[in-house]
């Protein structure tokens, strides 16, 4: 491995490798950053209707840097989805978006993930970076800017608009036939403008990145709604517009960056919190981010630790068996 070109910039550790205590102590101390390649149980959520689709990794490594990950998304069709990241470096001047690559860059991956929870259409993910912003040698590779964004592509919804939170922050709406987002920001938004003589922008005109300035910690809420279920789109953002939110910073956690505590009077759920440390709860109870069935969903029940698996819809489908390695079909 300490050969291979992915490694590279991970090569003057290597020395450190032949004392084993000090190199354990080391891989402690800065499992935050060194841990980002290590594959980890993960719990995923997905809220799906006609209109839209939120999903989310759930309390997954919540400060650390993370390569080769998404941390969740709503999605209203191939084009119109919003999420946000901690960028790990400034955005790559290049007209090939797929130049920036996967390990920690501006739209990939996680300089820092979000402590995520999710209750179907509402999620809440909270930015605390747990590990310095620059490093001296030899983890000059691990760094990251001061500031969270989302992806939010204008030139895919139908409408998009600002307003103020009822408190502190700012709400980002947008429309994509019948399915609306609400997208709140507790730290102040601006939208950024991008030069397509300079930068991939795959087409777009309007701006598709708002950028939450003024710190690498940051609480984003976000809350999806179908058309069907709103008398109209202003009176969606009417309602979530007006809806108490309060974000109480807890201090410094750890030894890097402050953490928060989030209540928010969600019109379709009732009252969310969540916090760096504690429990998601919906309408005064707690509403568990762990400890799921493997598959729970219309298609499949399938208990988290078992080795068999039956997958069926409207009578089709296929019953799994890892201990005899057999895969059998079935129909009406």
């Amino acid at each position: 491995l300490w050969e291979a070109p992915q490694f590279a910039d991970f090569a003057p550790l290597r020395p450190l490798t032949s004392d084993v205590p000090f190199a354990q102590n080391v891989a402690i101390s800065t499992a935050r950053m060194l841990s980002f390649a290590l594959l980890e149980q993960v719990n995923t959520y997905t809220h799906k209707t006609p209109d839209f689709m939120l999903s989310s990794a759930l309390d997954y490594r919540k400060g650390s840097f993370a390569s080769q990950v998404h941390s969740w998304q709503a999605t209203f069709d191939a084009n119109a989805i919003v999420f946000t990241t901690h960028p790990f470096r400034p955005p790559l001047q290049s007209l090939v978006w797929s130049e920036d690559t996967e390990t920690g860059s501006y739209w990939t991956g996680e300089a820092s993930m979000p402590r995520t929870a999710q209750h179907q259409n509402v999620a809440v993910h909270i930015y605390a970076p747990q590990y310095p912003p620059t490093n001296s040698f030899p983890a000059t590779f691990f760094r990251y800017e001061r500031y969270t964004h989302a992806y939010f592509p204008q030139d895919h919804f139908d409408e998009v608009t600002q307003r103020p939170a009822s408190s502190q922050g700012t709400w980002t709406f947008g429309r994509n036939d019948g399915g609306y987002v609400a997208l709140y920001s507790y730290r102040p938004v601006e939208w950024i403008s991008y030069d397509p003589t300079l930068y991939a922008t795959n087409g777009m005109v309007l701006p598709f990145d708002l950028r939450a300035n003024g710190g690498p910690n940051n609480v984003w809420v976000v809350e999806c709604a179908r058309a069907q279920d709103w008398p109209s789109f202003a009176a969606f953002q009417d309602a979530v517009a007006a809806a108490e939110i309060a974000v109480t910073p807890l201090g410094v956690v750890g030894r890097f960056n402050t953490a928060f505590d989030v209540a928010y009077a969600s019109p379709s759920q009732g009252l969310v919190t969540f916090g760096w440390n504690s429990s998601l709860t919906v309408a005064g109870s707690e509403v568990p981010q762990s400890d799921f069935p493997r598959f729970d969903n219309p298609f499949s029940q399938t208990e988290f630790n078992t080795q068999q698996a039956s997958i069926e819809h409207e009578g089709f489908g296929l019953e799994i068996d890892l201990v005899t390695t057999t895969r059998q079909p079935f129909a009406p």
